[in-house]
Parts: structure tokens; C-alpha cells; sequence
């Protein structure tokens, strides 16, 4: 946000990519991951890593400034074969905080969606991590909620009128996790109250959320 605010400020920012790449040329390019702009974020106080992200409705003109000053400044470095790719939010409501995807799909290569962490155990109720479809029977409380999905979140940016052929869409490879969970009338779990919390391998105790690796998950190698 900072950093975005001012000419100068992008400047300074855009060159100490370019510097990077020519240091260490097997860098294929620049990954932008801002979450979010458009949004004043405060720190999660059950993590300690967190530092929050300052934000405001500057960003939506900023965000679009920067990454195409950013394709410009690339080009004009002899760098037009680097890369350009943004990690992007599948809630809409955040994404229509900032820029409109349109605004800047033109100077990215990809749009890197994050379909996933869409529910975990800062909910008390279980609920699909990262779902490819959406499912009828979801009890999020919102109807934007219910589209934390994949395909839901790639056609909203394809109706905003991003090219499909940008649309990254990704896929953890860990776990999350509830501790306590009810069973539920299909005895699994899903969509069902959790009254406790699971430490995963990848938790902080202070603050588990069930994070555990698939290489762990497919040897069952962990004790639920």
C-alpha cells in the first residue's frame, strides 16, 4: 500500500525487481502477492508472523499504476519474456474492493487464484478447504460464501472479462482441519459443529488450524 501510494515509491520497487532478475537470471519473473488491495487489514492476533496490511480505496488506481508501470519498465529492460503473475482473492466481495481485473489483465501474464483456505478452524462449523464446485448443501451464511469455490471464482473473473487462458486456479497440498467434530447424519463430518481444535503437523500450538502435508497425509503417518 505504501509502497504503491507514489510514482516514485513504484519506481524504486519495479527496479529492485529488475536488479533481481539480472543478478540471478534463472528467475522466470515476479509473482505479486498483495492481500488485498482496496483492504485495511489489521494483524491476526493468533499470528504472531502476521503483520496485518494497511489499505485503502487509493489502492484499486495504485495496484493497476503499478503492474503497468511494471510491464513497461520490464520491456524496456530488454525483459519482455519475464513473467508477470498476481495471487488473487476468490471472495468477491474483496475483490471488488480493488482494482477490477480487467483494469490490469492486460499487463499480467497470469491471475493466480487462490482457491483455497475458503474455510478452517477459524469457523466453528466444517466446511470444504478448497472445493473445485460448489455444493447445494454448503451452510455458509452468505451467499457470496457459498461461491468459495473454484469453478465460481474463475467465472467471476472471466465475466469481469479476463481472458480464460490467464486463469490459474490453485490447489493446496496440506490439510485443514477441526478437532471434535460431530458426526453428523452421514457419519462424516462435513458441514457439521466442531467444539474443539486439531493441531495439524504444519500449527502452532497456540493457534492449530488441522495444517498438515499431503506427503504426511498420504502416508498416515499423523494420529487424528
Amino acid at each position: 500500500h505504501k509502497m504503491a501510494l507514489t510514482k516514485d515509491g513504484r519506481t524504486t520497487f519495479i527496479q529492485s525487481c529488475i536488479d533481481l532478475m539480472r543478478k540471478y537470471t534463472f528467475i522466470d519473473g515476479i509473482d505479486i502477492d498483495w492481500e488485498y488491495p482496496g483492504v485495511d487489514r489489521a494483524a491476526d492476533p493468533n499470528d504472531e508472523a502476521d503483520r496485518g496490511c494497511p489499505g485503502g480505496p487509493e489502492d484499486k488506481q495504485n495496484y493497476t499504476l503499478m503492474l503497468k508501470e511494471m510491464r513497461e519498465a520490464f520491456d524496456a529492460a530488454g525483459m519482455s519474456n519475464k513473467l508477470i503473475t498476481v495471487a488473487a482473492t476468490m471472495n468477491q466481495n474483496t475483490i471488488a474492493q480493488g482494482a477490477n481485473p480487467n483494469d490490469y489483465d492486460e499487463y499480467v501474464d497470469f491471475i493466480n487464484i487462490m482457491t483455497y483456505d475458503a474455510h478452517g478452524a477459524f469457523e466453528s462449523i466444517t466446511n470444504h478447504h478448497a472445493a473445485i464446485y460448489p455444493n447445494p448443501n454448503d451452510p455458509a451464511p452468505t451467499a457470496i460464501e457459498k461461491q468459495f469455490n473454484a469453478y465460481d471464482a474463475a467465472m467471476y473473473y472471466a465475466n469481469c472479462g479476463v481472458p480464460r487462458n490467464k486463469l490459474i486456479i490453485g490447489s493446496p497440498w496440506y490439510s485443514r482441519g477441526w478437532g471434535q467434530v460431530d458426526a453428523g447424519p452421514n457419519g462424516d463430518g462435513l458441514f457439521q459443529n466442531a467444539h474443539g481444535k486439531y493441531v495439524g503437523k504444519w500449527d502452532a500450538p497456540s493457534s492449530p488450524g488441522g495444517q498438515t502435508p499431503w506427503f504426511e497425509i498420504k502416508l498416515k503417518s499423523f494420529i487424528f
